[in-house]
């Protein structure tokens, strides 16, 4: 008797250590997701760990865990009036009340944050039962439905020798429900988990249809990421992510219609009907575009198009609510970021961290002067401004990763360089 006894205080204290290390020690924020703007529901959303360098997708409707021990779930909560777990002849019930009628998703966790065994299944309103078999040991579960989630940790000490732990459904009992009628989802709200470390800078991409907002973050906390969807919609049908910076909203690709927004085709080719050789791109003095590597004419990975000034300058490439930003836009983006932070604007290929979601591409420029020197590759990304230097001279920026600054300078109007757009 006295052997039983030591070892079932054994067992409580490793439960009281394991109960105390997970709340004091864990990481845990619930990160879940809205819409707002052109439109309000939230597709799909990719999560992007830009310290790690890994990656989650969230499906719809589902709920970001972000936790720093490995498949480790938050404690949402451990309220005995919704979550009962009896022992009996060596299998646990599971009881809990359902507050709305759907799917629910109902997980064990071994001690080290491991999954063991889950069950999604539809239930009622009222309390529902599930019955488990799993051998001797301290455990986590997890209880996800519509408008309720429960977590409880328990000690099974059973004697049973289990090799494969198992889950089954019982049943429900009825219970009248005092909310009010309304429409019930029925859609499954699920957890999709990611390592996090405080800290960590995160990149969340949200999508609805034609519409990509991505929003940065370090979350400190359990939170709602509300994506703001604006409509981005080229001449040619092309619809492009934006980004919220500071207080304005940038286009986060290089433009890459082959139409003006009245559907004029911008040329890019010459005389000779293939692509603009050197001296033909040199003498244009009206809108036209090149591929970057133009010699093949082929659409390079990520469609980097160059535009000539004369394009820019003919206020036909921004859609309605857009513009191709100023020189005053830009100098503003500079002062939002601080040199020489300016690697949070380059994509990670490019040297930078993208924390800001902008993605600039060091993907060169097209120049007139000199043999062979139309392109300029290196440790900065070039775009136009909307307004003039002088006449002949546009004004221009150049983001540079290498030295961590933005500058600014001005170039004839027949230099090929990128396009964004800034909403009004």
């Amino acid at each position: 008797m006295k052997a039983k006894n030591n070892f079932s205080s054994a067992i409580a204290v490793v439960f009281a250590l394991f109960f105390f290390a997970l709340n004091s020690f864990a990481l845990g924020y619930n990160i879940s997701f809205t819409g707002s703007g052109a439109s309000s529901s939230v597709g799909s959303v990719v999560v992007e760990n830009l310290t790690k360098g890994t990656t989650v997708t969230v499906p719809a409707g589902n709920i970001l865990n972000l936790s720093d021990v490995p498949n480790a779930i938050n404690d949402v909560s451990a309220d005995a009036n919704n979550v009962r777990l009896k022992n009996s002849n060596g299998t646990t019930t599971i009881s809990f009340n359902a507050t709305d009628a759907g799917n629910s998703d109902v997980s064990v966790f071994a001690i080290d944050g491991k999954k063991l065994v889950g069950l999604n299944k539809k239930v009622q309103v009222g309390e529902n039962t599930f019955s488990l078999s799993l051998a001797k040991g301290v455990y986590t579960v997890q209880i996800v439905g519509n408008g309720y989630k429960y977590s409880t940790k328990f000690v099974n000490q059973t004697s049973n020798i289990v090799s494969n732990p198992t889950l089954e459904y019982i049943g429900a009992e009825q219970k009248t429900s005092t909310k009010p009628n309304r429409v019930k989802s029925e859609e499954n709200t699920a957890i999709t988990q990611m390592l996090y470390t405080s800290g960590d800078k995160l990149l969340y991409k949200g999508t609805s249809g034609n519409f990509t907002t991505i929003v940065g973050d370090a979350p400190t906390g359990s939170k709602t990421i509300n994506f703001e969807f604006v409509a981005c919609q080229d001449g040619s049908g092309n619809n492009y992510a934006v980004v919220k910076i500071g207080t304005q909203i940038w286009m986060v690709e290089n433009l890459k219609t082959t139409k003006l927004n009245d559907g004029t085709l911008i040329p890019n080719s010459g005389a000779s009907a293939g692509v603009y050789t050197n001296a033909e791109w040199g003498a244009l003095t009206s809108p036209a575009r090149c591929w970057y590597g133009h010699e093949s004419g082929a659409e390079p990975v990520g469609g980097n198009m160059l535009y000539n000034f004369y394009a820019v300058n003919s206020g036909k490439l921004a859609p309605i609510g857009w513009h191709i930003p100023t020189k005053a836009d830009w100098e503003t983006l500079a002062a939002n970021v601080p040199q020489p932070n300016v690697i949070k604007l380059f994509d990670a290929t490019c040297g930078g961290t993208n924390e800001l979601g902008f993605k600039a591409l060091q993907v060169g420029c097209r120049y007139t002067e000199g043999a062979g020197g139309w392109y300029a590759e290196g440790n900065n990304s070039s775009f136009w401004a909307s307004d003039s230097f002088i006449e002949g001279r546009g004004w221009a920026f150049w983001v540079r990763s290498g030295s961590g600054t933005i500058d600014v300078g001005h170039s004839l109007y027949n230099y090929g360089f990128p396009v964004r757009f800034i909403k009004d």
